[in-house]
């Protein structure tokens, strides 16, 4: 139950992925550990399963919280994925420079000059 807990309460999370910080994962150079969480997001959603090589990498680099929580996370993002599409909800407008603002925000987050969990989107609009 402390993982689920933790997953709910941004201050305990021990893994923190969302869709802004998967582009970053993909654009940046990656610790062996990311790449590790993007290996096992990718077959996860292209196949609903994992192979065994990837699940025993994932064991080797993470603890059992953290993989239960990385798959509690892939779960609800799936079924958020799944929801909106039968749903035909209509796409946000594209924003324009994307990448670039991310990269922008990501560098100012991690200088210090930002509060934390608080990305600022503001001047991309």
């Amino acid at each position: 139950m402390d993982t689920l807990n933790a997953l709910l309460d941004g201050e305990t999370r021990t893994i923190q992925i969302l869709d802004y910080q998967l582009d970053v994962l993909r654009m940046a150079s990656t610790s062996e550990r990311q790449q590790c969480i993007i290996t096992l997001v990718d077959e996860s959603i292209a196949t609903w399963t994992n192979t065994d090589e990837t699940i025993q990498w994932t064991r080797s680099l993470m603890s059992d919280d953290e993989v239960v929580e990385l798959y509690i996370v892939l779960g609800f993002y799936s079924m958020i994925a799944r929801m909106t599409r039968s749903l035909k909800v209509q796409k946000d407008a594209l924003i324009a420079d994307q990448s670039q603002a991310i990269v922008q925000n990501v560098t100012k987050n991690a200088a210090g000059n930002c509060e934390v969990g608080k990305l600022e989107l503001a001047d991309v609009n």
